[in-house]
């Protein structure tokens, strides 16, 4: 269902020609994350308490928050669904430490990324 949004697949299979997706390039698609200004994020280490994650959370009006250790690696991010979810199932409990409820299915991106 989500192949007429791939500009190659619609150019491998004869709906598109290559300079219709030449001309359909944003104005930022050469432009990469540092270009945003972003400021640096929000993160929590591994051994905070999910009951503390959870205020962090509520705090900022985040939905989710980078997992880091004391490198800076990131080791997974803790989401308030998946946190909702695993204290409803008895999986967790609020004094167990972050790293019991990580979500490691995510992508990461650095300041040299292309936005396009």
């Amino acid at each position: 269902m989500t192949k007429h949004l791939n500009d190659d697949w619609m150019i491998d299979n004869g709906f598109m020609h290559a300079n219709e997706a030449e001309e359909d390039k944003h104005w930022w698609s050469n432009e990469t994350v540092a270009s945003l200004g972003l400021q640096s994020p929000v993160t929590i280490s591994p051994s905070v308490k999910l009951e503390k994650a959870i205020g962090l959370l509520k705090e900022h009006g985040f939905d989710m928050l980078p997992v880091v250790d004391e490198a800076g690696e990131i080791l997974g991010v803790v989401t308030e669904g998946h946190l909702m979810s695993l204290l409803a199932q008895g999986k967790v409990a609020l004094q167990d430490a972050v790293d019991k409820a990580l979500f490691k299915g995510f992508k990461t991106v650095d300041v040299s990324t292309s936005l396009g």
